[in-house]
């Protein structure tokens, strides 16, 4: 099992989830740009992508678009530090696995990862 993390952030919620998936024994990657994230989701096969909606310098909706084109059986789940309807729309109609508010907390996002990669196996 392997993770791909498209983050610019390096925060407590991060190491936390890079800590989660330590633990569970899955392979992850992190890569600190949208566009390396999409060319490691073209180059590697990821069981679950896990993006930042933060991002800048992205349109989130057509990232989306891309790394589902580039890694059609991936999950992906898009995280945010914020909402608005706009932004959940476009997410949603998207279809990605799931959508994670950062409020939430961590184990909200760690409970959403083990459902993507069915980690109780393990």
């Amino acid at each position: 099992m392997n993770c791909l993390l498209i983050s610019t952030s390096v925060n407590e919620a991060n190491r936390d989830l890079e800590l989660f998936l330590e633990s569970k024994k899955v392979n992850y990657k992190i890569v600190n740009d949208p566009f390396a994230g999409i060319q490691q989701a073209q180059e590697h096969h990821f069981d679950v992508i896990i993006i930042d909606a933060g991002l800048e310098d992205i349109q989130i909706n057509q990232t989306l678009r891309i790394l589902k084109g580039s890694s059609p059986a991936s999950r992906i789940i898009v995280q945010s530090r914020s909402n608005s309807r706009d932004l959940e729309t476009a997410i949603r109609k998207e279809q990605v696995f799931y959508y994670h508010l950062n409020s939430f907390g961590i184990n909200d996002l760690t409970t959403a990862i083990q459902s993507a990669l069915d980690v109780n196996r393990i």
